[in-house]
């Protein structure tokens, strides 16, 4: 059996912590860092490069973006102007509209949800855009017996995210007024990528238990009531939805499932026709198929005498009315298990940035942490899942008995093709997919915002000595790197796989932010055509930040500057010199770093 070692749990929760904030944004100077060499595999980095650093052409514009000009959304904290903004790129000078001044930015889920439209092939998605947005907006309370006011999450609400002249304006969703406790492991979406209005969400808010709505409710339209002893957790399908799975706690906490009439079509059964019972928690892990969905389940410990919390298991899913499910097993009939995260309310599972899927085959990458060592050793983990099982492709420690790889850099994994792209002990490995042996490829101190290669190109920044933005070729011919500059993030093409939902979209184009605080951007499948300049920041900025991946050339972005002030600027990378200024200046409140920003991708 595959478990986990329990010296991993605690560690890499705050590793994770620390990563996704330092993988995400990127210093206006920074730190040179240790003396070594320029990176790569030799002198030369492993392909071609210049030793002073390479430069590009400068473009007028980049192009073959793909077109997306819908609204632009996003949120700010500032003093006497905060709440839910709008900028329409085709009224570029028009500036940003207050569309809510009472949206809700408190609190601690940050819940503006764009809600997308997509075709779907097989399971392959294309022209994926928001149509609208969702959120919550506030209300102000009074403590009983005195003059104290304060505010507190209110109804559900939604804005048009499609082009239109005339600025988007709230409508109200479903008669709930009340989701005062509301919180981000109590909420589900079950999107409808056909029908975005159709999308459903399960929610436990209020007093009145599990509720259900869709986001083209009226204000006039009650929300669906969960039966009481139905505990949802996953939502079933993605971008054609068919119910949810629950925990049914009148009948031994089994999984059943029910459609979006919150009927009841009786138990999920497993392989032998028994239901699946004594189900503690249920994670989502990833989709394998349209109709194929990989579950983590923890069940209840029997044992009364033991409070451990058992090691959480893979289990698959398969669509039907009900559907089943059978636990995934290796050559040997182990199954895979996952460690409780620290809060014990799931499985500790990869991000989105360590798995790669390929016809119905997932990789993900683990940093299993060394038995023997105190020091961070970590040893990397390569796991190959399909729907007849799992297998480890990769245990570094057992490959390379010699070496102790220790790192505090994200496993991601890059899907370049015919190989994955693998960071361990800061170099860039290639993994061969036909017998999985691997090559380096690069190295440095290595980190990414952009997981994902375009006609043999990726990217990644190395802070090893010199702040540099590389882009490299997976197999290893070619590199540009370009000196005292840092990748921050990417658009998209609006295309991708069903399977992992967008978190890991195709993309477009690469943005750059140089020492001298020029913004940037290149075209991922042909970065060594040019660059196009998009302007320069003044005062320099400490952090920008692109959140998620918008299709278009059209892009917001956060800047943070050395007072702990914030604004969102916006950028076209069909024009050079097109950065604007939305905001009338950053915001300083004490919230500034959570509510002043672009609302999350698409």
């Amino acid at each position: 059996m595959a478990v986990l070692t329990s010296e991993f749990k605690a560690y890499s929760l705050a590793l994770v912590v620390a990563l996704a904030a330092g993988c995400n944004s990127s210093g206006g100077g920074g730190d040179d860092g240790e003396d070594g060499n320029d990176g790569g595999n030799g002198s030369d980095g492993g392909g071609s490069s210049s030793v002073g650093g390479d430069t590009l052409p400068k473009l007028n514009g980049l192009t073959g973006v793909p077109d997306n000009d819908n609204w632009l959304y996003f949120t700010s904290d500032a003093d006497g102007n905060s709440g839910l903004f709008a900028y329409n790129p085709q009224l570029p000078d028009d500036g940003a509209v207050l569309v809510d001044g009472d949206a809700y930015l408190e609190g601690a889920i940050y819940l503006f949800r764009p809600i997308a439209q997509a075709s779907i092939t097989g399971n392959d998605l294309t022209d994926y855009r928001a149509q609208h947005l969702f959120y919550r907006s506030q209300k102000e309370r009074t403590i009983t017996g005195s003059d104290v006011t304060y505010m507190v999450p209110d109804a559900f609400q939604r804005v048009e995210a499609t082009q239109s002249v005339t600025p988007p304006a709230p409508q109200q969703v479903s008669s709930e007024a009340d989701n005062s406790n509301l919180n981000s492991t109590r909420l589900y979406f079950q999107y409808d990528l056909d029908q975005p209005a159709n999308t459903a969400v399960a929610y436990l808010g209020g007093t009145t238990g599990w509720q259900q709505l869709r986001i083209g409710d009226s204000v006039s339209q009650a929300p669906l009531a969960f039966s009481n002893d139905h505990n949802p957790v996953v939502p079933l399908g993605d971008g054609n939805p068919n119910g949810w799975l629950v925990i049914d706690e009148s009948n031994n906490n089994r999984l059943a499932q029910v459609d979006l009439n919150l009927a009841s079509e009786g138990a999920v059964l497993d392989a032998q026709g028994n239901p699946v019972e004594n189900v503690r928690f249920v994670d989502m892990f990833s989709h394998l198929g349209r109709d194929q969905q990989l579950l983590v389940l923890t069940f209840e410990d029997l044992d009364t005498s033991d409070e451990e919390v058992p090691p959480s298991e893979l289990w698959l899913y398969s669509a039907g009315n009900p559907g089943t499910i059978k636990p995934l097993l290796n050559d040997q009939g182990e199954k895979l298990t996952f460690l409780q995260n620290l809060l014990g309310t799931g499985a500790m599972l990869p991000t989105a940035d360590q798995l790669a899927i390929r016809d119905q085959t997932l990789y993900f990458a683990f940093h299993e942490r060394s038995e023997f060592s105190i020091l961070g050793a970590f040893n990397p983990m390569l796991y190959r899942v399909d729907s007849n099982g799992w297998s480890l492709e990769i245990d570094y420690a057992s490959r390379n008995p010699d070496s102790v790889a220790q790192t505090l850099a994200s496993p991601f994994l890059i899907d370049g093709g015919n190989e994955l792209i693998w960071l361990i002990d800061d170099t860039l490995t290639s993994v061969d997919l036909s017998d999985y042996s691997e090559s380096a490829l690069y190295e440095g101190s290595i980190e990414t915002p952009v997981v994902d290669s375009v006609n043999g190109w990726f990217f990644y920044n190395d802070t090893r000595n010199i702040d540099t933005a590389v882009a490299a070729r997976v197999d290893g011919s070619e590199q540009i790197r370009l000196e005292q500059a840092q990748w921050i993030g990417a658009s998209g093409t609006g295309e991708g796989n069903v399977a992992i939902r967008l978190a890991r979209a195709n993309i477009s184009e690469v943005f750059l932010l140089k020492d001298d605080s020029t913004l940037a951007a290149v075209s991922a499948g042909s970065p060594d055509q040019g660059l196009v300049e998009l302007g320069r920041l003044d005062p320099a900025p400490e952090t920008v930040r692109v959140f998620g991946i918008r299709s278009g050339p059209h892009q917001l972005l956060r800047v943070g500057y050395e007072d702990d002030s914030y604004e969102v600027v916006y950028v076209n990378t069909e024009e050079a010199d097109s950065l604007k200024h939305l905001m009338a200046a950053p915001s300083s409140q004490a919230n500034a770093a959570a509510w002043t920003r672009p609302v999350y991708g698409r």
